[in-house]
């Protein structure tokens, strides 16, 4: 039991919250913006500091190939939430919004005319349309540098995801399928993130 508690003190709980930390970190990263290299860089920094308390305390407890295995395996499973949370953190933060989203959605198929322009506010939740046709909305997240952007988009004919097919040197961009939906909202579409249904989380430049 003693050895028990060991374990879920000084190993499973500040895992737990270094990861959780991560996550969070990846959740709210537009409202960071550029601030979120810094509190990455602290992240990054306590899982180092610890990785070495990790050592010294397992070193001569449990020897040193557990001791040096446990703080690695941190690391890894670190660098994972970071670089591979970020699918999961987009996706959580969608689905907190969805709700909201989706009223929006029914409001504007139902009556276009209250929205008065492209750009609105509904509520506190801004969002610009493209009359198309087919009629899409997009609801801009914040943050974004110059005309470097990215918003959830209400895609009917889920057309966007062609432009995921956009080669990275752009010497296909000009496919009919891919004009169709490069150019939407003012901005040059680049990617479009499957969030499930007819939403999709696009990038614009």
């Amino acid at each position: 039991m003693k050895k028990k508690n060991i374990l879920l003190r000084y190993l499973i709980i500040p895992f737990v919250v270094w990861l959780a930390i991560g996550l969070l970190l990846n959740i709210f990263r537009f409202e960071l913006f550029v601030l979120v290299f810094v509190f990455s860089f602290f992240w990054y920094l306590g899982g180092g500091v610890l990785g070495v308390v990790f050592i010294k305390l397992f070193w001569n407890r449990y020897g040193p190939a557990l001791a040096l295995a446990i703080p690695v395996i941190y690391i890894l499973a670190g660098f994972l939430v970071w670089f591979y949370g970020v699918t999961v953190a987009y996706k959580i933060r969608f689905e907190f919004q969805r709700s909201s989203y989706e009223e929006v959605v029914k409001e504007l198929y139902s009556d276009r005319e209250q929205f008065g322009s492209e750009r609105f506010y509904y509520g506190n939740i801004l969002g610009e349309i493209d009359p198309g046709p087919p009629l899409r909305v997009v609801f801009p997240w914040p943050g974004g540098i110059l005309d470097n952007w990215c918003g959830v988009v209400y895609d009917p004919t889920d057309k966007v995801k062609e432009i995921n097919s956009l080669k990275s040197d752009r010497s296909n961009q000009g496919d009919p399928k891919l004009q169709d939906v490069m150019f939407l909202f003012g901005g040059t579409m680049y990617r479009a993130n499957p969030l499930g249904g007819h939403w999709y989380l696009c990038w614009f430049t």
